[in-house]
């Protein structure tokens, strides 16, 4: 166990009773330490008594100023929080430090000038190019190779370093710059090597040359190359040597042997400006541009972007080893699982879709967007230098940032495991706020509620993510980013339960979250009374309006068998006072012709004869006019009419008849009368004549609503094509459909084979019974009232 003291003149480690000085930046040496901190990563904060901050950390140390970050030189107090962030509190200020992603190699290392290029060795060691120098990073070190202007790199199969900078192009070898023979000056493209070591280059003003191991060079312009546009990047295709090339316009060009082969331009909209050209181990063609990744393979064609999981569009440049593949964006460095990748890909073959899930890390994890590139992107306003983006022997990837150079150890990348406190604030509702509390009630109709919520994370509080979901009113979780507001509109009036959710920056999600059960009070038009109240109005409108309708029916009918009455009754004067009288005169007048006829003389025989034909004409007609008068039976009641009928039929057919009647006895109209008498003994004689029961019984109902006729047997049945038809040559069912047709009575006949009949007759009461003779409701009874005061006064 080692131990750390303070002493005159710097700091001391001690260690198994050795004493080992720790080396110190030149500023710190001579100073006493009076604060110290050792952190959960077992890196050790130290604060000079008056000036500067120091942090020891895998055997090196990092020291912090005011000139070099730190808010002021006086140093007040350290505390490590629960998510491993630092704080220093100084004179100035308070300082936040937290573990990156990203280690920066920027001027502070002896890296000066603008970022350009950067390009891993196979010998482990990393070359850098800036606007000033090519710089060479070894474990760490950082060594200036030679002043240049910015350039891109390229190693070849000999482990040689070529830069190509607008101004000389070579490479390095034994330590020296070699300037390439016979390739003229000018600003240089891009760079490729084949299989025989022939290096391919994109030269801007003489074309593209082929400088062969020997030193010579060939020439072929792009004229005869069908130029498009200048080229942005260059690469040769393992599998058979040939060269694609990449152009600023989009399109992608391969040549092979000096001579174009095929030719393919990207379709999606703002693809200018091809930035990489990849060949993955699958011999896949993987194309970076502006609309982010296109994918090559078999002759299929798939676009890798947004929905496939990239967090935005634009690919600068893309790396691939057996654990990550990493593709440097607008947006960041985006970390995908090769098996994710390996996985996509198969669908993309298969032509199905898949969204893949990738790690992002942005400036908040140290990683800038790369030299060179505008915020919008308009890359090919500018000299593209590469490669952009690299992966060293130790696993690391470096990418170039406008800052400087990033390297990233996907193994390493620090994690937060503290899922967020997640707290709801306040509800504003209608430009009105309310406090937070359990049971909050909110007045009626409410037409803009806001939530307002918020999650706890110092380590990169701008990435805590949200979701949250009003139990009630949304159907699943709602996705919200960053945003710390719920927005709804027009809710309705009843209980609500709002959930809501955080996530910090590594992903570590706080499922439990916080909940608030708030209420919308109802209007006096939303509560279930008044829905209730509404809906006994509508039905007691319902219900009028059918009555109304049933009475004008019903009113029709009785309109149609009065007058059917009122014409037979007039057709029965007409007869009685007419023809009957007429020949009751000739009879009378033919009497007193035939009394002076003497008996003895044969006329008068006949005279007689014809006298008694007459008689019995008359009476027969007085039987017809009879008939036609409103009493058609000589019986009082319906159920006695049918009761002689039944007794008659019994007489042809033995069966058990029995007849009831059920509910008061009410005058029935004359014409409904008789055209229920005559529907019955219809449904009578059926039974009797055809069914061979031996039990049939009739039941005559008046009832309020109606009256109803019932005729049972239990004889043989009917068929269902005789109950829908009738029987071939017999019209009794017929009569009897028509005959409750034209009273607007409902005829209903239930029979199965086997099982009998039943006939039953229902006639509206406002039909079947007069007027006169149904007790008044409602407004009739009000109406009879006030006539009856009315008359007595």
């Amino acid at each position: 166990m080692a131990e750390l003291s303070s002493a005159q003149g710097g700091i001391l480690r001690i260690a198994k009773g050795v004493v080992h000085p720790m080396e110190l930046p030149a500023w710190a040496q001579g100073r006493i330490f009076t604060k110290a901190l050792r952190d959960r990563d077992g890196g050790l904060w130290v604060a000079a008594a008056d000036f500067g901050l120091l942090h020891f950390r895998d055997g090196g140390v990092d020291s912090f100023t005011s000139t070099e970050a730190l808010s002021g030189d006086h140093v007040l107090g350290l505390f490590e929080d629960r998510e491993g962030n630092v704080w220093v509190s100084t004179s100035q200020g308070l300082d936040r430090f937290r573990p990156m992603a990203g280690a920066l190699y920027s001027r502070h290392d002896g890296v000066t000038g603008r970022a350009a290029s950067i390009l891993a060795a196979r010998d482990g060691s990393v070359w850098a190019s800036t606007s000033t120098a090519v710089y060479r990073i070894d474990e760490g070190r950082v060594s200036s190779i030679r002043q240049s202007r910015s350039a891109t790199l390229f190693e070849d199969r000999r482990g040689r370093i070529w830069m190509a900078s607008q101004y000389d192009f070579g490479y390095m070898e034994a330590g020296q710059f070699v300037a390439a023979p016979g390739v003229p000056r000018g600003t240089i493209d891009g760079m490729a090597e084949d299989s025989q070591g022939t290096m391919w280059i994109a030269h801007r003003g003489s074309g593209l040359l082929r400088l062969r191991p020997d030193g010579s060079v060939e020439r072929t312009p792009w004229a005869t190359l069908r130029d498009r546009g200048r080229v942005s990047t260059m690469t040769v295709d393992p599998a058979d040597d040939s060269l694609w090339i990449g152009l600023w316009s989009g399109d992608v060009i391969n040549v092979q042997d000096g001579k174009v082969r095929s030719f393919f331009a990207l379709r999606e909209p703002d693809s200018r400006g091809v930035t990489q050209i990849r060949f993955d181990r699958d011999g896949a063609a993987w194309i970076g541009s502006r609309a982010g990744l296109t994918r090559i393979h078999r002759g299929r064609v798939t676009k890798f972007g947004r929905d496939s999981g990239l967090p935005c569009d634009g690919a600068h440049w893309t790396l691939a080893d057996e654990r990550f593949v990493s593709i440097y964006t607008p947006c960041g460095l985006v970390l995908v699982d090769r098996s994710e990748m390996d996985a996509w890909s198969a669908a993309a073959d298969q032509g199905a879709g898949m969204k893949v899930k990738a790690r992002v890390l942005d400036h908040w994890d140290g990683v800038g967007q790369p030299s060179n590139v505008s915020a919008v992107g308009q890359i090919e306003s500018v000299q593209l230098f590469t490669p952009k983006a690299t992966n060293s022997r130790d696993g690391r990837i470096w990418v170039v940032t406008g800052d400087g150079f990033v390297a990233v150890d996907p193994l390493r990348i620090p994690t937060n495991d503290k899922p967020p406190p997640v707290h709801v604030e306040q509800i504003t509702s209608d430009g009105k706020s309310y406090e937070a509390r359990e049971g909050l009630k909110l007045p009626p109709l409410q037409r803009n509620v806001e939530i307002d919520y918020t999650g706890l994370s110092l380590a990169v509080p701008e990435r805590i993510q949200f979701r949250y979901k009003l139990e009630g009113r949304d159907a699943d979780w709602q996705e919200a980013g960053n945003r710390r507001q719920a927005f709804y509109t027009d809710l309705s009036p009843g209980p609500y339960r709002f959930r809501v959710m955080a996530a910090n920056a590594s992903g570590v999600w706080n499922y439990e979250g916080d909940t608030l059960n708030f209420s919308i009070a109802p209007a006096y038009y939303q509560t279930l009374w008044f829905y209730a109240l509404c809906a006994f109005v509508a039905l007691v409108t319902l219900l009028a309006l059918h009555r109304l309708r049933l009475r004008q029916v019903s009113g029709h009918i009785r309109g149609r068998l009065e007058a059917r009455l009122a014409e037979r009754e007039r057709i029965a004067r007409d007869l009685h006072d007419t023809l009957l009288q007429g020949i009751q005169g000739l009879i009378l007048r033919f009497q007193a012709a035939a009394d002076r006829i003497p008996p003895d003389v044969p006329a008068r025989a006949l005279m007689e004869k014809s006298l008694d034909r007459a008689d019995k004409l008359l009476t027969e007609s007085r039987d017809k006019v009879k008939d036609l008068r409103p009493s058609a039976s000589d019986v009082r009641t319906l159920e006695e009419a049918l009761a002689i009928e039944g007794a008659q039929f019994a007489e042809l057919q033995p069966a058990a008849f029995l007849i009831n009647a059920q509910g008061a006895f009410q005058a029935l109209h004359p014409i409904v009368h008789e055209e229920a008498l005559l529907i019955a003994r219809e449904a009578l004689g059926n039974a009797f004549r055809h069914a061979r029961a031996v039990n049939i019984e009739a039941e005559v109902t008046y009832g309020e609503e109606a009256l109803q006729i019932r005729v049972r047997d239990d004889g043989l049945g009917i068929g269902s094509e005789v109950l829908d038809s009738g029987r071939p040559g017999h019209f009794g069912l017929i009569g009897m459909r028509e005959r409750a047709h034209k009273l607007g009575a409902q005829l209903t006949v239930w029979s199965k084979p086997g099982a009998g009949t039943e006939v039953e007759l229902r006639v509206p009461a406002a039909v079947a019974y007069p007027l006169k003779s149904r007790a008044p409701t409602g407004l009739v009874r009000w109406m009879v009232a006030l006539r009856t005061t009315l008359m007595r006064r």
